[in-house]
C-alpha cells in the first residue's frame, strides 16, 4: 500500500504497480492533467456493488443516529428531488462523470446497507 495519491500515481508512471484503485472523482481529477493523461487510463466499465442485478458504480453515505429517522428521510427526499429536477445528470456530466456513475433510480438505501439499515 502506498502512503498517498502521489505515490500511487508515480508507481504506476514508473512501472511499479500495475494498477491503482481508488474514487472515481479522482481518477477523474488525476487523468485531468495533461502529464497523466496520455500515459494512464481509467479501467472502464468497473462494476463494484450490485444491486437489483445491475452495478452501482458510484455511491456515497451519511450516517443518522437510530432515532433520527425523520431527519434521515427528509435528508434522502433531496437526491430524489435533484435527480426528477435533471441537477444530478447535470452536476455528473459538470465533473466528468457518466451516466452508467448515476445509481438506478430503482436502488435503495436500504438494498446497498441491508440489515444495518434503520
Amino acid at each position: 500500500m502506498l502512503k498517498d495519491l502521489e505515490s500511487s500515481v508515480g508507481a504506476l508512471l514508473a512501472g511499479r504497480i500495475d494498477a491503482d484503485a481508488e474514487l472515481s472523482a479522482t481518477v477523474i481529477n488525476v487523468l485531468r492533467d495533461p502529464k497523466v493523461s496520455d500515459k494512464l487510463e481509467r479501467a472502464t466499465p468497473f462494476t463494484g456493488l450490485v444491486a437489483n442485478g445491475r452495478p452501482v458504480a458510484n455511491y456515497a453515505a451519511i450516517a443518522f443516529r437510530p432515532e433520527d429517522v425523520q431527519l434521515r428521510d427528509v435528508y434522502n427526499s433531496g437526491p430524489t428531488k435533484r435527480r426528477v429536477d435533471g441537477t444530478v445528470k447535470h452536476v455528473f456530466a459538470k465533473y466528468g462523470f457518466s451516466e452508467a456513475e448515476v445509481a438506478p433510480e430503482d436502488v435503495t438505501a436500504k438494498q446497498i446497507c441491508g440489515a444495518s439499515y434503520r
